[in-house]
C-alpha cells in the first residue's frame, strides 16, 4: 500500500511540475509580449518626436527649447520701407500715335459727278443746276438764263430719266482745276444714248463745280 501511495504521490508531483512548467512558459510569453509592445511604443513615440509637423515650418524634437521673448519691433519709417521694397517693374508699352488719314483727293470730284447724275435721274432740276459754276461755259454761247430754261424743259418732259456715269477718271491740272472723264449712259422714255463725256471742274470752297461740259 505504501508503494502505491508513493507511486500516486509521484504521479501527482509530476503532474504539478508539468502544470507549473506550462504556467511559467505562459508567463514568459506574456512578459515577452509586454516588453515587445513597450519597445514598439517607445519607437513610435521617438518617431513622432522627429517627424516635422506638416502644418508648421519647424520640426518638433523630443526636447523643446525654451521660448525667448522676441525683442519689440520698432516702427519702420516710410523711407526705410521704400528702401527695402523691391522696385516694381515698369510695364513696357508702345506709344500708339494716330496715323493721319490719307484721303484720295480724286474721290471728291468722283462723288460730285455721281451726285450730279443722281440729281439728273431724280429730275431734281434745282439740285442738278447747282452743280454748274457761275462762269459755266454754255453751249454755243447762249446766255445762262436761256440755257437753264432749256435744261429745265428737257428734264421735265420725259416721265423717267436714268443717267449713269461709269469708268470715271480724274486728271488734276492744279489744286483747284480737274478734268473728269467718264462714260455716260442716258435713258429717257424712247431715247437711249451712250457717250464719252468730259467735265472741266473748278474747286469752289469745299465743292467741285462744272465749268465746262464736252462730248468726246
Amino acid at each position: 500500500w505504501l508503494n502505491r501511495a508513493a507511486a500516486g504521490l509521484s504521479w501527482k508531483s509530476a503532474r504539478i511540475d508539468m502544470m507549473l512548467a506550462r504556467l511559467s512558459l505562459l508567463l514568459c510569453c506574456i512578459l515577452a509580449g509586454t516588453a515587445y509592445a513597450a519597445t514598439e511604443s517607445s519607437k513610435v513615440e521617438a518617431g513622432k518626436r522627429i517627424i516635422p509637423n506638416l502644418f508648421s515650418n519647424k520640426a518638433e524634437t523630443g526636447e523643446r527649447k525654451p521660448e525667448v521673448n522676441a525683442p519689440a519691433t520698432q516702427p519702420v519709417s516710410a523711407s526705410q520701407t521704400a528702401v527695402k521694397a523691391m522696385p516694381a517693374k515698369k510695364l513696357a508699352y508702345t506709344k500708339i500715335t494716330a496715323k493721319p488719314v490719307v484721303r484720295d483727293k480724286t474721290q471728291t470730284p468722283v462723288n460730285t459727278v455721281k451726285a450730279w447724275a443722281a440729281a439728273w435721274s431724280a429730275k431734281d432740276t434745282d439740285k442738278y443746276l447747282a452743280f454748274y459754276a457761275p462762269d459755266f461755259h454754255t453751249p454755243e454761247g447762249v446766255s445762262r438764263n436761256d440755257w437753264e430754261a432749256q435744261r429745265r424743259e428737257r428734264i421735265a418732259k420725259p416721265a423717267n430719266i436714268a443717267v449713269q456715269a461709269r469708268n470715271i477718271k480724274v486728271d488734276f491740272s492744279d489744286e483747284s482745276h480737274a478734268s473728269v472723264k467718264f462714260h455716260q449712259r442716258y435713258l429717257a422714255s424712247n431715247i437711249k444714248s451712250a457717250d464719252n463725256k468730259t467735265l472741266l471742274m473748278v474747286k469752289s470752297g469745299d465743292n467741285w463745280l462744272i465749268q465746262e461740259e464736252r462730248k468726246n
